[in-house]
């Protein structure tokens, strides 16, 4: 037992998020199999509240068009220099076709704020252990909350149900560039003690 506990210790500490890929693919199974398992995150009622969506191949270049349509009727570009925008975009599609996977992951919107709070919670949880489980296969991610998934019309042109949220999208890939691990606040720092009132 002691050994298990040591190896869920160091796959935490060391799991890093990845913003730089190499162009290795990944089989979609080995997706699926990290999935049916990072679905045994807590969730309330066994609620089990995600979905996905899993962006690959050549939908990677529709992915991309609809997030620039996105920021384009968000305003998003605007302010900035022509060759600004070209560059971003440019960073942006390097970044769409270097992932051999996008993930979107989305959540059942409960009327309940109680209820919804809970899924939330639920669905974050079930991604940090894909993140997790991934680390432990040498494949890394980036979990992006960027604001093309606010925007409803993103929703229609992906297929996506309108009626759920996107929770957020994780760019997986194998790493091709580790960061440092950036220092922690100790916990005793934020950490208060009532042993009576």
């Amino acid at each position: 037992m002691l050994s298990t506990q040591t190896t869920i210790q160091q796959v935490i500490k060391e799991r890093r998020t990845i913003r730089n890929f190499t162009n290795e693919p990944i089989d979609i199974q080995e997706m699926v199999d990290l999935l049916d398992v990072a679905v045994y995150a807590p969730n309330h009622k066994t609620r089990e509240p995600w979905s996905f969506m899993a962006i690959t191949s050549n939908a990677r270049t529709k992915m991309y068009d609809e997030i620039v349509n996105s920021y384009e009727r968000q305003h998003i570009f605007e302010g900035y220099a022509q060759e600004t925008v070209n560059k971003k975009k440019e960073k942006l599609y390097d970044m769409m076709h270097q992932c051999p996977i996008h993930l979107i992951v989305t959540m059942d919107q409960a009327d309940e704020r109680k209820v919804w709070e809970e899924d939330f919670a639920a669905t974050c949880a079930m991604m940090q252990n894909l993140q997790l489980l991934g680390w432990e296969r040498n494949i890394g991610m980036v979990w992006k909350t960027n604001p093309y998934i606010q925007d409803k019309e993103f929703y229609k042109a992906m297929g996506i149900d309108p009626t759920k949220k996107i929770v957020g999208v994780l760019h997986i890939g194998r790493p091709a560039k580790i960061p440092k691990a950036k220092d922690r606040t100790p916990v005793v720092d934020k950490l208060v003690i009532r042993n009576a009132y």
